[in-house]
């Protein structure tokens, strides 16, 4: 059953992430990142990783799509842009597709031979062994990394607030 879950999960996320790259309005691909986020968190919640996936919705497809959703709005696109692309030099581009695709078939393969031969405790035991992967995330974000988490939300509302009085100015301009 999980891995049938997982599977309509992952085409959910794929589809959709295709969709952000293709759609033509940016309200749709917006929206269908909406729906990769989510089905992410999906994914997350079969891995027992529900802290993460309740910070990958609430987060992510909260606040994060929502100053996207923002920002698409004061940029006030009424139409898709219709230029095109061309790519003069194809070649270099294949190179670094193949490249890239290489790299991720290394990884991949590195982290199965890993999770197959590793001893000791990683992964899924490690959480259940501190009882639960939202305590054990606690403690190392509010302890070790009190700081950065403080630092970065402080970061985010300056840039909430500077897209704020930025779109207000093109308003008044008008």
């Amino acid at each position: 059953m999980e891995l049938f879950l997982f599977i309509v999960f992952a085409l959910i996320c794929i589809l959709s992430s295709l969709g952000v790259v293709f759609f033509k309005s940016p309200i749709r691909s917006a929206l269908s990142l909406i729906i990769s986020f989510f089905s992410m968190g999906a994914i997350y919640i079969i891995l027992n990783a529900e802290f993460v996936a309740l910070m990958q919705v609430l987060v992510y497809a909260g606040a994060i799509m929502v100053l996207f959703l923002f920002i698409i709005m004061l940029l006030d696109i009424k139409h898709p842009i219709k230029e095109t692309v061309l790519y003069k030099n194809n070649f270099f581009l294949i190179i670094s597709l193949c490249l890239i695709f290489i790299v991720i078939v290394f990884t991949v393969a590195n982290a199965a031979y890993n999770a197959k031969f590793m001893k000791g405790l990683k992964g899924i035991s490690w959480m259940f062994i501190n009882n639960s992967n939202t305590k054990a995330i606690g403690e190392v974000l509010f302890n070790k990394y009190l700081l950065p988490f403080e630092v970065t939300s402080l970061l985010l509302l300056v840039a909430a607030i500077g897209i704020i009085v930025l779109g207000k100015k093109k308003q008044i301009k008008d």
